[in-house]
């Protein structure tokens, strides 16, 4: 850094770096899926538009390729992109996890005492193999330790319990987030480990979404969003944590309150073809 330049943010706050990098990811995930739904939309139309205006009918070899594209791509658009949206709600999530344990990882680093705690004194740790592996990979090899448990719990929960232990956790009292994100959790696990069926653990964990059971999953659009905007809003609160402990000013969002979208998405919730 040259002589009288500020450091920039990030490093003078490295637990900033993984909320910068979900940002980028999250919203390059919801622009691609709304690029994909604009294309396959636009698939469907091709083979008019090449009739139109090129005056082909369908023994055209262009026409006919165009056809059959959108035959591929017409049953994704009838159903509201359930596959596309199954795959980002998988990418979103699994972000969500890499943020919370990076920055737990980027805290301990900042502020090692933290490790005084009791919590962290219950790890049992091989020393040999500790000693050789740099500052970074310490942090995330005891984050990784503590969390044996914690990754089983349900919804915020898992999350929480992880932050407490460095300090920053919180009381996360919006019930409709807390639900929000619980479910978002529920069919990503069902999307993952059942083959994008509900199983029996989604049916009990999630009753109000009206599934049967071994029916396909249906994420709608609306429904994706709900979940986006759960997991925006949850991230947002987390970053305003590190900032307020760090003597920043919160960041006031000006993302609408999840309870808003709930009315229109209740009709599109999960559900059947």
């Amino acid at each position: 850094m040259q002589a009288g330049q500020q450091p920039s943010p990030t490093n003078a706050h490295p637990w900033l770096v993984p909320f910068k990098q979900f940002t980028t990811y999250a919203d390059e995930t919801v622009a691609l899926v709304n690029l994909s739904i604009n294309g396959l939309r636009r698939i469907i139309a091709w083979p008019d538009f090449l009739k139109a205006a090129f005056h082909l009918d369908d023994s055209d070899d262009s026409v006919a390729e165009a056809n059959r594209q959108a035959e591929l791509a017409r049953p994704e658009v009838e159903r509201d992109f359930p596959l596309l949206h199954a795959h980002a709600l998988l990418g979103l999530w699994s972000g969500l996890e890499a943020l919370v344990e990076d920055s737990a990882v980027a805290w301990l680093l900042a502020k090692p005492d933290i490790l005084q705690r009791p919590e962290f004194s219950k790890i049992r740790i091989p020393i040999g193999e500790y000693r050789l592996l740099a500052p970074e990979s310490q942090m995330s090899y005891i984050i990784n330790e503590v969390q044996r448990d914690i990754r089983l719990m349900p919804g915020i929960t898992r999350f929480e319990r992880l932050l407490n232990l460095i300090g920053l956790g919180g009381a996360v009292s919006d019930e409709e987030l807390r639900k929000a994100i619980y479910e978002a959790q529920q069919v990503r696990n069902a999307l993952a480990h059942r083959g994008g069926l509900a199983d029996r653990k989604l049916l009990e964990a999630c009753p109000w979404l009206g599934l049967k059971h071994g029916q396909p999953l249906h994420v709608t659009h609306e429904r994706f969003l709900y979940y986006r905007n759960a997991i925006y809003i949850y991230t947002g609160d987390v970053l305003n944590r590190f900032r307020i402990h760090e003597g920043m000013e919160p960041i006031v969002h000006n993302r609408p309150p999840l309870n808003t979208m709930v009315e229109e998405v209740e009709t599109s919730s999960t559900s059947p073809e």
